[in-house]
Order: structure tokens, then C-alpha cells, then sequence
């Protein structure tokens, strides 16, 4: 292992297993240690009541329910909330329960143009001296800042499990500020680039209703942040410390505010390619009305005078010399010449 003493690492599984199913960090001020393995029971047995706790579930199912009752239990949260980890449907966050604090995430993990955001699921359960981590879909999205801890390089030691929690939500809102600041953008300023030089194509307005489409799921992201925020800053917790709610409002609270105003920069960008789109669209179709109204005013007169000799009248000494036809084809040439000339000159064309 990179790091040292005093932090204990046990194996229970075989080496060569990059993926364990249970994470456990257990740590207090002077000691950490972590412990992996695919045993539920030999996991839970190296569980101290005396040191912060954090369990990390890696990928789950249905089929498991009976072990997270037994996990749930462990900790002394009701097995009821079993059925709200397992649902399919994300849960709304409406604060926290008796016994925990409990969050339903999906977290957007990365973006890409043609898979649009990609996005972890889990739960997040907050209860005295532990915080249990559900990962359905084994995506480490908080590894980094379990190594963080293992290395000592947080002050997580230092202080209750509701600050493991911050900083989880820490990491979340971090990533999340990446996507909509730093990829996002270059993916919109990529498109808007596309927008110009392709204007009026079929396929640009596809690729910004795909986009559309795919920006949706920030707003509910956003929102769980917004009404987690809200809840720890406005209302009365048992498992939010004082000193963690300080962390909350002076650092989170600014990134929250930040997120929307993202969010929204996003939305109003997506509108502004839209009417940029539109513009072209007007401007395509301005052309070619344009186009055919220069063709119209080139053609009335030359179309006037073949109409005015087409007449089947009997008197009409023109028809009679010999020359009329190429004649009547000089001064129709020469008129359109003019009209050309003309229009040049204007700059209609």
C-alpha cells in the first residue's frame, strides 16, 4: 500500500479484486483504518463503536433487500428504508428521518456529445458515528476523497461523521460545477461554432434539440442540492453539527447559488442557438425570396412585350417586317442587360 502507520489496512479478499463490495473506513483523531472485502458479516465485525465509520456498498440489486436489512440494522436504522434504496424511482428528498438522514442521488458523472451525461446512482444514510455510502452502480464517484482521508490529506479525523457528509456533497457539487462550467461550455461553444458556419442545416437544429434533451436532468440535480441546503441551514437536525452547518453555509450555499446560475446560463444558451438557428433559417428563406423576386422583376417586361405580340390581332404592322423577330429579341436582351446592370449597381445582388 502507498500509505503508512498509523493507518491499518486488512484484505479480505484476494489481491488481485480491484472492486471490493464492502468499503470500510473506520477512523477517529488518531487512527484510520480501512477494510475491504465481500463479507458482509466479517466487515461489519471490524466496526468500532468508538470510531466514525464509513461503509462503502459497491453495486446492489433487488435481490439483495436481506442484506441491507442486515446492514441497516447493524447501525440501528429501521430495515424500512430498505425499500426506498431498492426503488427504482429516484426518491424525493423530504429531510430527515428519526433515525438518519437520508439522500437519494444521482449525481451526473461525466459528458460526452454523443452519449449525452452519464449519471451514478445510490443513496447516501447519515445516522450517529456512520454514514453509509450505497453505490448501485459500483462507479466510485467518491474514491478520490476516500483516498484523501486514508492519506490524511482531510481533515475528516478531526471531526463527526455529518463532516464526512459535507464533503461528500462537497465532491458532488465540484464535479457537478466541472460539467457545467468547464465541459459543458466548450461542448456549447463547439455547437455555436457549428451553428455559424452550418446555417440553416437540418442537422444543427437536431444536434441542439439533442442537447436540450440532454441538459434536462441538471435542474432535478440542482434541486436536491438546493433542498438539501436549505434544510441543513434552515432547519433543526440531529445528525447536522453546528460546526458542520457553518461549512454548509459558508462554502456550499455560494456553490449552490453558483450551480443555478449555471443552470440557467445553459438554458438561456440553449435558447440563444435556437434563435440563432432561426435567424439563419429567416435569412435562407429571405434569400431565395429574394432570389426569385429578382428573377420576377428581370423577367415582367421581357414577359410583357412577348404577351403584348402574342396577341392574335389581324392589324398589327410589326408582324409584317422582316426583321421583327430578332429585333423584338435585341430589345428584349438589351432590357434584361439593363435590369442586370441596374440591380448590380443597387447591390441587390
Amino acid at each position: 500500500p502507498s500509505w503508512v502507520l498509523p493507518c491499518r489496512i486488512y484484505e479480505m479478499m484476494e489481491q488481485e479484486t480491484t472492486s471490493p463490495r464492502f468499503v470500510l473506513v473506520s477512523y477517529d483523531q488518531t487512527s484510520i483504518e480501512q477494510i475491504v472485502g465481500d463479507d458482509l458479516a466479517q466487515v461489519l465485525a471490524a466496526v468500532r463503536a468508538d470510531h466514525i465509520s464509513w461503509l462503502t456498498v459497491n453495486g446492489f440489486s433487488q435481490a439483495d433487500a436481506s442484506l441491507l436489512n442486515q446492514l441497516l440494522g447493524f447501525f440501528g436504522i429501521q430495515p424500512l428504508l430498505t425499500e426506498m434504496i431498492l426503488a427504482e424511482e429516484l426518491q424525493e428528498f423530504t429531510g430527515e428521518r428519526r433515525d438518519c438522514l437520508y439522500l437519494d442521488f444521482e449525481f451526473v458523472e461525466r459528458y460526452s456529445a454523443q452519449n449525452g451525461f452519464e449519471s451514478v446512482r445510490g443513496s447516501v444514510v447519515l445516522a450517529k458515528n456512520c454514514l453509509l455510502l450505497l453505490d448501485r452502480d459500483s462507479s466510485g464517484f467518491f474514491d478520490a476523497e476516500r483516498v484523501k482521508i486514508i492519506n490524511k490529506e482531510s481533515r475528516a479525523q478531526e471531526f463527526p461523521a455529518d463532516y464526512l457528509f459535507y464533503l461528500l456533497v462537497r465532491t458532488a457539487i465540484a464535479r457537478t460545477e466541472k460539467l457545467l462550467f468547464v465541459d459543458l461550455t466548450q461542448h456549447f461553444e463547439d455547437l455555436e461554432d457549428r451553428v455559424i458556419t452550418y446555417s440553416g442545416q437540418d442537422f444543427v437544429l437536431d444536434e441542439i434539440m439533442l442537447l436540450r434533451t440532454q441538459i434536462r436532468p441538471l435542474y432535478d440535480m440542482v434541486l436536491r442540492f438546493s433542498q438539501l441546503n436549505s434544510f441543513i441551514l434552515e432547519e433543526e437536525s440531529r445528525f447536522i453539527t453546528n460546526h458542520t452547518r457553518t461549512y454548509f453555509e459558508k462554502n456550499l450555499e455560494s456553490d449552490r447559488q453558483e450551480l443555478w446560475t449555471g443552470y440557467r446560463e445553459v438554458r438561456s444558451w440553449t435558447i440563444q442557438l435556437m434563435d440563432i438557428h432561426r435567424s439563419n433559417m429567416d435569412e435562407k428563406t429571405n434569400d431565395v425570396v429574394k432570389i426569385l423576386t429578382i428573377v420576377s422583376f428581370i423577367f415582367l417586361p421581357i414577359t410583357f412585350i412577348a404577351s403584348l405580340y402574342g396577341m392574335n390581332f389581324s392589324n398589327m404592322p410589326e408582324l409584317e417586317l422582316p426583321n421583327a423577330y430578332f429585333f423584338i429579341l435585341f430589345i428584349m436582351a438589351l432590357i434584361v442587360l439593363g435590369l442586370i446592370v441596374y440591380i448590380k449597381k443597387k447591390r441587390w445582388l
